[in-house]
């Protein structure tokens, strides 16, 4: 109980304090916070962080890209980051490819983002790291200890036994979710969209259909699609160039 209520005043506090505080001086203050409201709210999966993360480390602004020579009004408008923005969208998904390229959960992930926003920020990239990644790993580590004296009661309750599934199927609508926003987000980020989605698909074939002989071959699967999606990668940037 004392870690529950541990973790809620933590994160009401930060939430608090970041609001009433300017990212400019309190810039390692708003990275802890926002990866420790980011971590308490997570469920689903490694997965489902990617949307909200995106949303709060990169951040857009619209401008007016062409105007009617006549009425003066807008005609086009293009979107791009903010000087504020933490880390730029191609570095997000530069270090979310090799996130997932390497063994070790997604969170990881939230390493990279803290280290290139203390860089770009000027401060140092380990305190930046460490605020990310305790800020996103604190709230579950502190979470799971706090239930684990009540699991084994908790675990057998007839309520919770019928609810499962349901918790089960809401989880994975929230991992589908997530990589459908992140898929969409990739394809327009991409200088070759079609190319993209060529090589996404042939790499979900090559390691959810393709069955290799059992053996090595087997465990290093994920890695080989990986390379071989690298691969089509400079390919299509070499097609493109041409």
């Amino acid at each position: 109980a004392c870690l529950i209520i541990s973790w809620l005043a933590t994160l009401i506090t930060l939430i608090v304090v970041e609001s009433n505080t300017d990212y400019a001086t309190n810039k390692e203050l708003h990275w802890f916070s926002t990866f420790w409201r980011v971590g308490s709210i997570i469920f689903g999966g490694g997965q489902v962080v990617l949307p909200l993360l995106l949303s709060d480390v990169v951040q857009y602004e619209t401008a007016c890209a062409a105007r009617d020579a006549v009425t003066n009004v807008c005609t086009s408008y293009v979107t791009a980051e903010t000087a504020t923005s933490w880390i730029t969208e191609q570095q997000f998904f530069a270090g979310l490819a090799l996130a997932q390229a390497m063994p070790g959960p997604l969170f990881n992930f939230s390493a990279y983002i803290g280290a290139l926003a203390a860089r770009r920020a000027g401060k140092n990239v380990i305190v930046g790291a460490m605020c990310a990644w305790f800020g996103l790993f604190g709230p579950g580590v502190m979470l799971i200890f706090a239930v684990l004296p009540f699991w084994g009661k908790f675990r057998k309750w007839k309520t919770y036994k019928r609810a499962l599934p349901g918790l089960n199927a809401s989880a994975v609508g929230l991992v589908v979710s997530a990589a459908v926003s992140i898929v969409l987000k990739v394809i327009e980020a991409s200088p070759f969209p079609k190319a993209t989605v060529c090589i996404g698909l042939m790499c979900a074939f090559g390691s959810h259909v393709v069955q290799l002989p059992k053996g090595a071959l087997t465990l290093i699967q994920a890695p080989i699609v990986i390379v071989v999606g690298g691969l089509l990668g400079l390919l299509a940037h070499a097609a493109e160039a041409t």
